[in-house]
This record gives C-alpha cells, sequence and structure tokens, in this order.
C-alpha cells in the first residue's frame, strides 16, 4: 500500500510512472483491439487495459514497499494521479478518437468526393503540403485553351524535403469553370516526368457543374492516390484543353497522402542501400530502417516508428488542440461546481468508489476482502466457461443471449418492433452496474422500456410511418441532455453567485476548505479555453456563429456526461447524443453556419458520441480523489490537460507505428479504418438541396421537445414528491445505444441489490455486494487479459481463432 504523503505535487517519479503507465494502456489497447479484435472493454467506464496498468502498478508499489520496508514507490497523492491520468487518457485510445479517426476524417479524399471536399478544411486530415500553391493559387484564375495550357512544375526529391517523390501517392485536384464546354472539348490534367514518363489524373469533357460547398461557380475535380511517375529532376503538372473553347482553372492541389496509404497498406523496412537499389516504382512501400536498432539511428527510428510525422503532426495539433480546449473549458466548469456536487448534493461517484478501493485509499484494503475474492471466484469460472466454450464447442456455454421477440410469438405483433431486443448479460458490465443505486437501475431499466414502448406507440397511431425518423431516437437524447444542463445550473445557482462573487473578490486565488480549486481559478481556465476556440476557429477556417453554438453544444453534453457520472455511475460508452448535427439543424443548419463548421460538428461527433464522454466523469472522479490526499490546484488542472496529450500522442504513436508495421487493411479490427461514407449521405443530401425547397437538415422539434420536456417532468416529480424513485437519468439514457447493450446487466444487477436491501440491508450492500461486484469486474478483467495473452500466443503458430466471441 502507499504511504500518506504530504506532497501536493506529481514529482520526478510520479512523472515517469505517469507517462509509463499511459505508454503501457496504449500499447496494451491497440494490440487487443487492433491485432486481435477484442475491443468492447476499453469502451467500459472503467476500461479493461487501463485496469491492467492500475493493478500491476498497484502490485509494484506494494511490492516496493514491502521490499524497503514500508517506503512505496509512489506515494497516495501520486498513485492517485498516475491512476487518473490512465483512466482520462484511456478514451482517446478507442472509438474516443484513434479508432474512429482515420476513417473518418479521410473518407471524402479517399472515396473521392471532390464536389464536398472544400468543405474540409485541409488542417483537419492528414497529407502533405500542397507544392502547387505557390504556381496556382485559390486568389489566382488561369485561363486554359487549347492554344494556352496550364504547366505547374514540380521539383522531385528523394525524401520529400522539397519536392514531390517518385512513387509515392498524392492527391491531385483543382477548380474548374466550363460554362460553354462544347461537346468536342476536353480538359485533361497529366502529369509528366522529365523522362516523357507522363500519367493522365483526371478530365472534364462536359460544363462543369458549380459545387455548392463554396459557391463561387467552381467545381473541384481531381484524382486520389495517383502515384508520381518516374523523374529525375522535376515533374509538370499539366492541364491542356483539346477542342474549342476555354476553362478557368484554381486553386489547383498536389498533396502527398502517404500518410493514409502506407498506414493502410504498411510499409516493409529496408536499410538505405537496399532501398537505393530498388526500382523507384517500388520504393513507396517501403521505409529506411537502420542495420543496427541499438544505435543512436535505431532508437530514433524506434521512437518514430517510421511514420511520417511531417504530415501528421497539423491535424493531429488541430484535433488535439480543440479537445483541450473543449476539455478545459468543461473541467473550469466543474471545478466550479465541484464542492456543490460534493458537499450539498452529496453526489455518490461510483467510478471513483470503485478506484479508491483499487488504489488501497480505503480503510479496508480490497485484497484482504473475502467478499471480493467471493465474487471474483464465481464470476471467474463463469466468465472462463463463456471463454473457452467460444473456442471449444464441446464446453458447456453458461452465456446468457435471449431475444424477447421469440418468447411472444404472434402476441405482439401489433407492438411493432418494441421488443426486438436481446436480453444478454456481461460480467464487465454486471459489476460496474452493481456499484449504482437500486433507483438508477431501476430508472434505467424502466426508462429504456419507456423508448421501446414509443415503438408501440407509433404502430397503434399511425405515427411510426407518417412522422420522418419515429421515434426521434437522438433527438430525444439531445433534447434531454440540453434540460438536464438547465436544471443542473439552476439547481446550483446559488452556489455559482456566490463563487462568482468570490473570484472578483480580494484573495480570489485562494482556495477554502473543500474546494479543488479558487473559483478566479475556475473561471480563469473557463475563459481561457473559450477565447482559446475562438482562435482556433479563426486558424482552422471554420464559420465562427456556427462554430460558437457546436463548441457551446458540446461543452453543455459533456458537463452533463460528468453529472451523470458523478451522479449516478456509467457503465459503457454511447450513452451521449450520437449526432451533433442536430444542434446544428435545429439553429438553422448549412444556410445559415455553412457547410464546413456544421461537416465539422459531424465529423468531431462521431467519436465525441462514443467513449470521449468518459474522459469529464473521469475529471470528476480526479478531482474528488486528488482534493482528498491534497493535490494542488496546479496538479489538479495540469494532470487532466497532460493526460489528455499522452493520449494523442502516445496512443498516435501506438496506433499509428501498429498501422504502419501490419497496414490498416491486414489487421483484424480494420474498421479502424475503412471509409464511414455512409454517415455523410445527410450532409451530401443537404449539401445537394442548398438552393431548393426541398430537403434541408433532418431533426425533429418534436423529438427534441418530448426528451426535454419528459426530463424536465421527471426532475420537478422528484423535488416536489417525497420518495420518488424514477430519476431523469431513464430518459436522459433510455434512447442512447449503450442501454441497448446494458439493459440485461443493470436487470440482472437490480434483481441483485433489491435481494441484499431486502434481506441483509443497506450495510450489506456497503460491506459486501460493493467489493463482491469488484471482484466480478476484475474477473472479466482477467478474462480480457487471458484473451490478449492467448490471441498472441496463436499469432505466432498455425491457427487463430475468433477470440471476440468468447469474451464477457
Amino acid at each position: 500500500m502507499a504511504s500518506k504523503s504530504t506532497s501536493s505535487g506529481l514529482g520526478l517519479v510520479g512523472l515517469a510512472g505517469l507517462i509509463a503507465a499511459v505508454f503501457l494502456a496504449s500499447v496494451a489497447t491497440q494490440h487487443l483491439a487492433l491485432i486481435l479484435q477484442v475491443d468492447v472493454g476499453q469502451e467500459t467506464s472503467l476500461p479493461v487495459t487501463g485496469i491492467w496498468v492500475i493493478v500491476l502498478l498497484v502490485g509494484l508499489n506494494a511490492f516496493v514497499g514491502w521490499a524497503r520496508s514500508g517506503r512505496s514507490l509512489l506515494s497516495r497523492a501520486q498513485l492517485v494521479c498516475v491512476t487518473g491520468a490512465v483512466l482520462m487518457a484511456a478514451p482517446l485510445l478507442t472509438q474516443g478518437f484513434w479508432h474512429r479517426y482515420v476513417g473518418t476524417v479521410t473518407s471524402y479524399p479517399r472515396e473521392g468526393q471532390f464536389q464536398v471536399i472544400d468543405a474540409l478544411p485541409d488542417k483537419l486530415w492528414p497529407h502533405g503540403a500542397n507544392l502547387l500553391a505557390d504556381g496556382l493559387s485559390a486568389s489566382t484564375t488561369r485561363v486554359v485553351t487549347q492554344e494556352q495550357p496550364c504547366e505547374l512544375k514540380v521539383p522531385v526529391s528523394a525524401d520529400g524535403d522539397y519536392g514531390a517523390v517518385v512513387a509515392k501517392p498524392y492527391l491531385i485536384s483543382a477548380l474548374v469553370r466550363a460554362d460553354t464546354l462544347p461537346p468536342a472539348s476536353v480538359l485533361t490534367c497529366t502529369v509528366v516526368g522529365d523522362n516523357d514518363v507522363a500519367l493522365q489524373a483526371f478530365s472534364l469533357d462536359r460544363p462543369s457543374k458549380p459545387d455548392k460547398v463554396r459557391n463561387d461557380g467552381f467545381q473541384r475535380i481531381g484524382v486520389y492516390g495517383l502515384r508520381i511517375p518516374d523523374a529525375t529532376t522535376s515533374v509538370t503538372v499539366r492541364f491542356s484543353l483539346t477542342g474549342p473553347g476555354s476553362v478557368d482553372l484554381r486553386d489547383a492541389k498536389l498533396m502527398s497522402v502517404a500518410a493514409v496509404e502506407i498506414a493502410l497498406r504498411g510499409a516493409r523496412p529496408v536499410t538505405a542501400e537496399v532501398q537505393a537499389a530498388m526500382p523507384a516504382g517500388q520504393r513507396g512501400t517501403t521505409v529506411v530502417a537502420p542495420v543496427h536498432l541499438l544505435s543512436p539511428s535505431g532508437a530514433a527510428f524506434v521512437a518514430t516508428g517510421g511514420v511520417p510525422w511531417s504530415e501528421w503532426i497539423v491535424c493531429l495539433l488541430a484535433w488535439g488542440s480543440f479537445l483541450g480546449l473543449m476539455m478545459g473549458a468543461v473541467l473550469g466548469i466543474t471545478l466550479l461546481l465541484h464542492r456543490h456536487w460534493i458537499e450539498a448534493e452529496r453526489l455518490p461517484l461510483p467510478q471513483a468508489k470503485a478506484i479508491s478501493m483499487l488504489l488501497g485509499l480505503e480503510s479496508n484494503t480490497i485484497w484482504r476482502n473475502g467478499w471480493m475474492w467471493a465474487g471474483f471466484g464465481v464470476a471467474v469460472l463463469w466468465c472462463q466457461m463463456r471463454y473457452w466454450s467460444g473456442h471449444y464447442p464441446a464446453l458447456p456455454d453458461p452465456s446468457l443471449n435471449v431475444p424477447l421477440r421469440p418468447l411472444f410469438g404472434e402476441m405482439i405483433t401489433a407492438w411493432g418492433p418494441m421488443w426486438d431486443v436481446t436480453f444478454t448479460l456481461s460480467a464487465l458490465f454486471l459489476g460496474l452496474a452493481l456499484f449504482m443505486e437500486l433507483n438508477i437501475l431501476a430508472s434505467l431499466v424502466f426508462g429504456f422500456f419507456c423508448y421501446r414502448a414509443l415503438f408501440w406507440f407509433g404502430e397503434g397511431t399511425g405515427i411510426g410511418v407518417s412522422a420522418p425518423g419515429f421515434p426521434w431516437r437522438h433527438d430525444l437524447t439531445v433534447g434531454a441532455y440540453a434540460a438536464y444542463f438547465v436544471i443542473i445550473m439552476l439547481m446550483a445557482r446559488r452556489h455559482l453567485a456566490s463563487s462568482a462573487k468570490r473570484a472578483f473578490l480580494p484573495g480570489g486565488w485562494q482556495r477554502q476548505a473543500g474546494e479543488p480549486v479558487a473559483p478566479r481559478v475556475s473561471l480563469a481556465l473557463l475563459v481561457g479555453c473559450c477565447a482559446g476556440a475562438g482562435l482556433w476557429c479563426w486558424w482552422i477556417g471554420v464559420g465562427a456563429l456556427g462554430f460558437a453554438a457546436l463548441f457551446a453544444a458540446f461543452v453543455i453534453i459533456a458537463v452533463v456526461a460528468a453529472r451523470l457520472r458523478a451522479e449516478c455511475g456509467v457503465v459503457y460508452g454511447y450513452f451521449t447524443p450520437y449526432s451533433m448535427t442536430i444542434v446544428l439543424g435545429s439553429l438553422g443548419g448549412i444556410p445559415l453556419f455553412g457547410p464546413q463548421v456544421v461537416l465539422f460538428g459531424l465529423l468531431a461527433g462521431m467519436w465525441m458520441a462514443s467513449t470521449t464522454m468518459h474522459l469529464p466523469g473521469s475529471q470528476v472522479d480526479f478531482t474528488e480523489l486528488g482534493r482528498r490526499e491534497g493535490l494542488s490546484q496546479r496538479a489538479l488542472i495540469g494532470i487532466p490537460m497532460f493526460a489528455l496529450i499522452l493520449a494523442i500522442a502516445l496512443g498516435g504513436w501506438a496506433f499509428l507505428t501498429l498501422s504502419y508495421g501490419q497496414g490498416g487493411d491486414n489487421v483484424r479490427f480494420n474498421w479502424a479504418y475503412d471509409t464511414k461514407g455512409w454517415y455523410f449521405h445527410g450532409f451530401n443530401q443537404e449539401v445537394s438541396s442548398l438552393g431548393s425547397t426541398t430537403g434541408g437538415s433532418v431533426f425533429s422539434p418534436w423529438g427534441i421537445s418530448l426528451g426535454a420536456g419528459a426530463t424536465v417532468v421527471v426532475s420537478v416529480l422528484r423535488q416536489v414528491i417525497a420518495g420518488c424513485w424514477f430519476h431523469p437519468v431513464g430518459i436522459l439514457f433510455g434512447s442512447t445505444y449503450m442501454m441497448d447493450s446494458v439493459w440485461g446487466s443493470c436487470l440482472v444487477a437490480l434483481g441483485i441489490r433489491f435481494f441484499v436491501v431486502r434481506f441483509a440491508g443497506a450495510e450489506a450492500v456497503r460491506e459486501r455486494l460493493i467489493p463482491a461486484a469488484l471482484g466480478i469486474f476484475l474477473a472479466s478483467c482477467l478474462t480480457y487479459l487471458i484473451a490478449l495473452i492467448h490471441g498472441t500466443v496463436l499469432l505466432q503458430g498455425a491457427g487463430f481463432t475468433t477470440l471476440i466471441q468468447g469474451v464477457p
């Protein structure tokens, strides 16, 4: 066990441990998900790979303390810092960022959707510099005729330091305007090497059709992935017209896309001598590696992983800074509300309770608790039977996966798809759900079936056919989150007013007892991040009005997510609104805000809706544990921000080096690399409908109003009726994808918890059931570790089974 420390900082040992812990979690996450295709465990509120690292850290700390007669490696405060950093970084290592990022932001270029590609700011996706920017910029127009072609010369470089690289894949495009191009005329873009080796990139043989993204009369055409032909000193990008007429040309682009293509295909490491001896056309799939890895050059190669970081740095800086500014603003608000939540409202922080038990911060160590080991033993037996029966069919399978519709037969035909759900039980989800209060579990299950009952209502009344998008799944969640944010602020209004007053009085930088940071510090963080968001918006080049609305919406949702985790507990990801375009669409959509910011909201919302929103709740948990252990204000703000930076940097290193070594198309979990064109279908339709009376943003004011109204009604009932057990969390989570996966586990947890309270009392829940719940959760984490070891061993042999089927 760690010793109590009066230090309020992290220290060099703690800093090294923090970085090492996040690094181990990153590597384990990418190997488990990409190579073995086991990814569900990393998406829980306490991610499995993070728990492995935490348990390893606690064990190592205890061993060092035993070996050094009580002087442990890390103090309790340092353990909290390292653990908090791992849990705050973990959501971004999976679907919260890295497992969706590449496939999402590269969809338009890779699918050749040049008619809408200008809605995607260049800084938001990985590519090289535009080598034609000086020759034909966005502010310069060149007229191309049969007698006057447009030729743009680009030098050839062996390593890409100053020009194009032979055999390297590039995106080539340009804006063209040809209102009256005769039928016999063709505009052709050709890339010509100085050895007269030419490749046709693209052509236009009909009048241009202006893109609606820019609304400037030009059409963008181009090609993705063209490899530069053989050349010695330079290549020429030639735009020529065959036949009569003329074409206006503007904003030509020649940008390397090797960052994406090599990540998909993989790169073979070869020495510089071997690469020099290869034909130029074969060098694009290789990366130069030193002869000896145990050398300075070898260490540099391992550190970079063969990744062309120059093509990644801008987009990672853009997205990382956006996430940092958003989460910083959320942290500022939650720090301001923290004392009120903990002291006045007495939020239970169920996940913080589990972490506190794991770290040995409680009075009685969990590792000597018999109830924990009893729950662990029973769950290990069940989990192991589930796992190994998935690989050896002769073994009995104790899994519970029961579709409900067949149980009712023809009796429920008129109920529509209400009962098209499956009862499943997961030890991972069950262990976490048992930390929730009885009324919360009942509200979750009841709220889920209230949402499902809308299908029955729609079937019976005909609304399901007449109302587009009914039962408005995502609109309900947006409305509920917006309403609950207002309720949170109203409940804390006196505390917020008092804190704001103190922030402007002398001594505003000093915190009082029970406060994690002083109000002035919280407000400075909030205002600074909002101001930084304004600069970010200008740097990226998206509409300020739409970005302000979007940034505010993300912050509101994140604050509610943090509150719900602290108040109720969260089991899995996908518990927040799934589509942020509903917010902008309800306020005016593309006609008001422009396509760039709406597309940005769509991109960011795709991973914000998955596991990213675990991060604000983890910040609250860390703040409370850190406050109890006496961490300084600097540490309570700096650790969450540093954890986010490490998640992008170390998570990116683990993800990209594995991608460049294996090739995204060759790993088992290639979802992380697949284009997501289906996700942009609604956006493309809305862009196409600009200027017409049809189409437009798809959202339901009825759905938003219903979600908001139900949340307000339930919240008011809990205030005016003593003993009202139904909590608004049932409305907030009822229509989310999370409940599809966890409702069965929540139902079983409800039954177990009710039985214990009914026959043994509330004390038995605290002293027996909660330790047993942690044991159940750890047993499932152990099964994931066995899957990691099992799958890794099989990779070295002749066969490999499907691991994901047997993991509980």
